[in-house]
């Protein structure tokens, strides 16, 4: 009964680790752009949405991962 626990607890976590599809969305106040992201971990979604947004942050814009369904 404990290993069945331990496995579909191992299971659950590994799911919820998985590469997803993000999109980036960067915009300043007159123009904005969509980046697409596939195979990308949540935890790094954010910080590639900044990388690749670099410019549009310097410019004084935003940029906000979003998950694809």
């Amino acid at each position: 009964m404990k290993t069945s626990h331990l496995f579909l607890a191992i299971a659950i976590l590994s799911l919820s680790s998985c590469a997803r599809h993000y999109e980036c969305t960067c915009s300043t106040a007159t123009d904005s752009y969509t980046y697409d992201m596939r195979d990308i971990r949540p935890r790094d979604a954010d910080e590639a949405c900044d990388l690749a947004g670099e410019v549009w942050i310097s410019s004084g814009g935003s940029c906000t991962a979003t998950e694809v369904q």
